[in-house]
Formats: C-alpha cells, structure tokens, sequence
C-alpha cells in the first residue's frame, strides 16, 4: 500500500498551475520591458557615440602633433550612405574622416597661396596617422544652423564665413587636400579630403577648406563643426532636437562638445 501510494505521488505533473503562469508571464513582461530599453538606450546613445568618438579624434590630432612636432591634417568627407559605389558619389548620412601628418614637420603649404602635399624636393610628405574613420547616419550642417540656447550656449567664431566647418560652401576636389587611399588622386582615389582641420606644433588649429587656389588661413579664435543625426542618407526637413556641436579653441587646439 505504501509502495502504491508512493509511485502515485512521483507521477510526472501534466500541467501548470495558475500561480505558476502567472509567475512565468510576470517574468516574460519584465525581460521584455528591459531588452526594449536596453533598445532604446543603443539607437539614443548612437549618436552620443559618435559625437564623442570624432571629439576624441580631434583631441588625437592635436596630441600627435605636439608630441611630434609635426602637422597634422583632419579630412572630413560626407557621401551618399545609400551608395555602394567607388568612390561614392557626394551625399548625405556617411561622414567619413582621415588623420595625416606632415613626414618632416613642415606645413602644407607651397609658399602662401597653394596647397602641396608633397615637400620642397617634391616627395609625398604625408603619412596615414589612423586608419579611415566611417561615421555612419550622421550629417554635417553648418554649425551656424544649430541653436545656441540653453545647453548650447557657447562661443560664437568670429568670422562665421570661414570658422565652421562647411562641406556644402567647399565642395571636394581633386586638385587640393589629399586623397584616400593616401598619394592616390581624383579617380584613383575613394575619397577626396579637401576640408580639412590643421593642429600644428604647439596645439595651435585652423580650418582649411581648400578650392584650386586656397589662401593660407589665420588661426581664429574658435571654429566649428555642427553635427546631427541622419536615416541612412535622409537627412531631417527640419533640424532634430538632437544635434552638437564641437568647437576647436584656434590658439590651444583645445576641443569641446555641445549637446541640447
């Protein structure tokens, strides 16, 4: 009789109880609840990244070049982010960004007016500093564009003609900058870097954005790149609450990011 009553009681269960899904469906609504804002945190603290990722490639430049003693050049690129072509054609949503320096410490410059990326013997001078940088759903609009009230309240650059970063007044060009894959050229090249951010020596930085015949720029009191988010190459009709903006102290080279 023990022995029946005993094998009766080990007989496997067929079903749940209603405390036990109860339990089980609080548990799945909690895991859900988390990953949607584990979700939600990744697509918000995208941008987030980015800004602080180019911040710290600016902070890079400038410290490579003070600890070398060299030139240092900052190219940004923006292309269509839809394209699968090469080199992409020009366009919105992918900004792509190339850190070189000068081999022999000298600047850029062929006297005063031209550009030269090659030295007074006339060898290529530049060295690749990084690797390429692909910053994707991204778009650079003239930081001008980008309010300046509450959290971005900062400096305002003197000469707004010339102190912001603008790819849309200085279309890339072959014939100045640099290209990518470094020494290659119009065709040959992928991307084309003829806006460019130059640190030098002491930490100092001037924007150059470079035409046929650029003339050698003044360091300024600040400059400025403005960013704001993208979907693929489908930039906003009208500016996001989310945007930056990052200056660049022209006589220390120092950089600091601004967030609504």
């Amino acid at each position: 009789m023990g022995l029946r009553a005993k094998r009766k009681g080990n007989r496997p269960r067929s079903a749940f109880t209603l405390l036990e899904l109860l339990i089980v469906l609080a548990i799945g609504i909690i895991v859900a609840s988390l990953t949607v804002r584990a979700f939600s945190g990744i697509l918000a603290g995208g941008f987030t990244q980015v800004v602080s990722d180019m911040s710290e490639t600016l902070e890079q430049a400038r410290a490579y070049a003070m600890s070398n003693n060299t030139y240092v050049y900052v190219g940004f690129d923006e292309v269509d982010a839809s394209s699968t072509a090469t080199p992409p054609p020009a366009g919105n949503g992918l900004v792509v960004v190339a850190i070189v320096a000068s081999k022999d410490g000298t600047d850029g410059f062929n006297g005063t007016t031209t550009w030269s990326p090659n030295d007074s013997t006339g060898k290529f001078n530049l060295v690749a500093i990084s690797k390429l940088m692909k910053f994707p759903n991204v778009h650079l609009p003239k930081g001008s564009t980008l309010p300046t009230t509450g959290n971005m309240v900062r400096p305002t650059p003197s000469d707004p003609a010339n102190d912001y970063l603008d790819l849309t007044a200085n279309p890339t060009s072959a014939n100045s900058g640099f290209g990518w894959p470094l020494a290659a050229a119009g065709a040959g090249a992928t991307y084309n870097f003829s806006n460019l951010i130059r640190f030098g020596p002491q930490g100092d930085a001037t924007i150059l954005a470079l035409p046929s015949a650029p003339q050698k720029a003044p360091v300024v009191d600040y400059m400025e790149i403005g960013l704001e988010p993208t979907h693929g190459k489908n930039v906003p009709a009208t500016l996001p609450a989310n945007v930056a903006a990052i200056q660049i102290d022209g006589s220390t080279g120092l950089v600091k990011s601004y967030r609504p």
